[in-house]
């Protein structure tokens, strides 16, 4: 056991701040402790009869708030309740338990839950010094030299933050961005010498457009506006169409010189009386997977550079500044345009994802990990959202800054849920997901989206569900669920979130923390951080404490989510509450007497959410079956997957077309004669189900290149409400060229 240091001298004292463990973020010692610990003998120092007891209350906060202050630190940034809990790893910094929370106390402990000011006040009655350190601070002059010493470590630090480059608060999507404009920016912020304004929206009054510009760089001899491409892969630079992975690539600096025209005009107008010095577009890269063939080279004098990596853009920065003498702005008329463009923002707005074949409709959730948006397929434009044209797209992004090997890891782990889906054939309690290339190199999914949303949604809408429709939308989760278990594979975090309505049926999806039974792959095995995960009372508590699961951990989530379908609210807030009664108790049991069949569906229930996972029903077909046998008078609605690939008949209609006549089939598609208004005939070449979007998408735009007599002229590229896509083209009557070589016919 760790004992207090021996307090013989005032030099003694620096053995109990050596005691102290500072937090380190991002390689900066960080104050809050030292800040802390002054801020107590401080009310120590003002206290005419001082106690050994610093409650977690408005006077110690205020008196923390102003000791961050006066070194200049911001105390919306550095907040007490990190070092009041954390000093206690400090032998001289002891915690009061209040009476009956120390189990409280210790689960958040075990489950990291971070604790904030409620949780303190909840579970902590106050913080005390060892009486040994209490005793020495009581004597003034120790107190005074205390003071002096921790002052003089937290100037330091202090200072150490000053002449560090400050972290820009730049709005980004994604975390490859925000890095990239960080590397550019900072090293020119001490100088000033270039002002620069991220992710700018500018506007251009002849078409009332914005144009998202990634950087603007001011400085006294140019203007640029920076173009971030993180491709990777093999890149080749040429004077019109660019080449990425040997696909041809529309030249960025195209779009990027109209820009330009605006921002020159821009200066221009508002500041007729200056010399507008040449605004330049330049292109670089981000990605190092990037491998850039005819890049610029920074001391090489050209216009509309393109630079392989962030670092040579900096190289040119620093040349164009020692070189180039001619400075057409003062630094006054530099800060000028800055300002000016400042001014003109609105704020700072999301940055628009380019995925391509989509328009991005919405962001719906966004973290770390993995960004969820909604999307329109291209060419769509005119349709309803009830025709599924609108997809969901869940972008992941990989870190940059990680070794190539563990940038291979991630990627690997943002396939878990297209892995998953893989393994198991395809069934419509399943959501079906399918991957979207794009030059960024990274994993991006697309799947259809409900306006019904998720089960939580619903919940939240309808609060409790008739039996009938509970028993229903469990026995769907358990089909779904079923299938994955028979190639045993466990989801491990089913919840309401994570189920897509889509009408009355659920589509169990988001495998981000599925387990897939793979020996070559055991980070696909283990669930990373089980611990950190957040409290939720539809994760089983295996999860939480010891990372073990099996087939029953997503069972013991179908019983918390039909207990909140028949209720209205989960039966606990988090799983973790279970650890001492085990089961369910009956006042919680007792919400579920006025059922039909209750005492069945409580004991169906109860043997579901239990504690231990060992404890309770392994599989989940003995769970349907369990279910069945239950509503021997209902049958379970079993959802059957649609018709693949049905041949349309004559009569079939969607918006303005109707068939007329089946033409014939190949290996992709079928094609038929239908018409549209004012009765003219169109045929329609109808793909199958498991025709690839990008390969369709690939055929509208061959049709669309092409202009020539002898070839069909497309009009427009739609959606079945089956799914399926299909290409509307001007209908020839006739024979076709397999129908005459049939008949013998042959040209002469």
């Amino acid at each position: 056991m760790s004992v207090l240091y021996s307090l013989g001298t005032i030099d003694d004292f620096d053995d109990i701040l050596n005691d102290i463990a500072p937090g380190v973020y991002q390689g900066k010692t960080r104050p809050h402790k030292y800040l802390l610990l002054l801020t107590v003998i401080n009310l120590i120092e003002k206290s005419n009869e001082p106690e050994n007891r610093f409650s977690f209350n408005k006077k110690l906060i205020d008196e923390f708030k102003d000791t961050v202050e006066n070194f200049g630190f911001d105390s919306k940034i550095i907040l007490p309740e990190y070092p009041y809990f954390h000093l206690r790893k400090s032998v001289f910094w002891k915690l009061k338990i209040k009476n009956g929370k120390e189990d409280t106390f210790n689960n958040y402990i075990s489950s990291k839950m971070r604790f904030i000011p409620s949780r303190i006040s909840e579970t902590i009655e106050y913080a005390y010094f060892d009486d040994r350190l209490f005793n020495f601070i009581l004597i003034p002059e120790n107190r005074n030299l205390l003071i002096s010493k921790l002052k003089n470590i937290i100037k330091e630090l202090s200072e150490s933050e000053a002449s560090s480059p400050p972290s820009l608060p730049i709005p980004s999507k994604f975390l490859h961005e925000a890095k990239a404009l960080n590397a550019i920016i900072s090293p020119f912020l001490k100088s000033k010498q270039i002002e620069f304004i991220p992710n700018y929206d500018l506007y251009d009054p002849s078409t009332n457009y914005y144009y998202e510009c990634d950087l603007i760089a001011i400085s006294q001899n140019f203007v640029a506006i920076i173009e971030l491409k993180h491709w990777s892969g093999d890149i080749k630079v040429s004077s019109y169409n660019w080449q990425v992975n040997g696909r041809f690539r529309e030249d960025p600096h195209k779009p990027n010189k109209y820009k330009c025209q605006i921002l020159k005009s821009f200066i221009e107008k508002e500041f007729p009386y200056l010399k507008t010095p040449w605004v330049e577009s330049i292109v670089v890269f981000t990605n190092p997977d990037a491998n850039v063939r005819n890049a610029t080279y920074y001391k090489k004098p050209t216009k509309n550079p393109t630079f392989a990596d962030i670092g040579t853009l900096i190289k040119f920065f620093e040349y164009k500044r020692t070189n180039d003498e001619k400075r057409v702005l003062t630094e006054s008329d530099r800060d000028k345009i800055a300002a000016k463009l400042r001014e003109q923002a609105e704020g700072p707005r999301n940055k628009t994802i380019e995925i391509p074949g989509y328009k991005i409709l919405e962001n719906i959730t966004q973290n770390e990990n993995v960004i969820d948006l909604l999307g329109r397929v291209d060419g769509f434009d005119g349709l309803e959202i009830e025709f599924k044209t609108v997809k969901r797209l869940r972008v992941f992004p990989i870190d940059p800054e990680l070794t190539p090997e563990e940038r291979n890891k991630q990627r690997k782990k943002s396939l878990n849920t297209l892995k998953v889906l893989d393994q198991v054939s395809s069934h419509p309690n399943l959501i079906k997901v399918e991957p979207v290339s794009n030059d960024e190199g990274l994993v991006i999914e697309v799947s259809n989206w409900s306006d019904d949303g998720t089960l939580a949604d619903v919940i939240a809408k309808k609060e409790k569900f008739e039996l009938k429709e509970a028993v229903s939308l469990i026995q769907g989760i358990l089909s779904g669920l079923s299938v994955l278990h028979e190639e045993m594979i466990v989801h491990r975090d089913l919840r309401p979130e994570n189920i897509l309505m889509d009408g009355d049926t659920p589509k169990i999806m988001n495998f981000d923390y599925t387990y897939i039974p793979d020996d070559h792959a055991p980070e696909y095995s283990v669930l990373p951080d089980a611990k950190s995960l957040k409290p939720s009372p539809f994760i089983a508590p295996e999860l939480y404490l010891d990372g073990q699961f099996s087939e029953s951990t997503d069972l013991f989530s179908i019983g918390v989510i039909f207990y909140t379908l028949l209720c209205g609210t989960p039966p606990f807030n988090t799983s973790l509450d279970l650890k001492h009664s085990i089961q369910l108790p009956g006042k919680t049991m007792a919400k579920l007497d006025h059922l039909e069949k209750a005492s069945s569906i409580r004991d169906l229930i109860q043997s579901l959410v239990h504690f231990d996972r060992t404890k309770r029903p392994q599989e989940s077909k003995d769970v349907i079956t369990t279910l069945k046998n239950i509503f021997t008078d209902q049958k379970p609605k079993i959802v059957q997957p649609p018709a693949l690939n049905r041949e349309l008949k004559p009569g079939d209609s969607f918006r303005p077309f109707e068939i007329e006549k089946f033409v014939g089939k190949g290996r992709e598609a079928q094609v038929y004669r239908a018409r549209e208004i004012d009765d003219r005939k169109v045929a329609i070449k109808l793909f199958n189900h498991n025709i690839p979007k990008e390969r369709i998408v690939e055929e509208r735009r061959n049709l669309e290149q092409l202009n020539n007599p002898y070839i069909l002229h497309f009009k427009t590229l739609l959606q079945w409400p089956d799914g399926r896509f299909f290409l509307v083209t001007n209908f020839i009557d006739g024979p076709s060229f397999r129908d005459l070589i049939n008949q013998g016919n042959r040209p002469d």
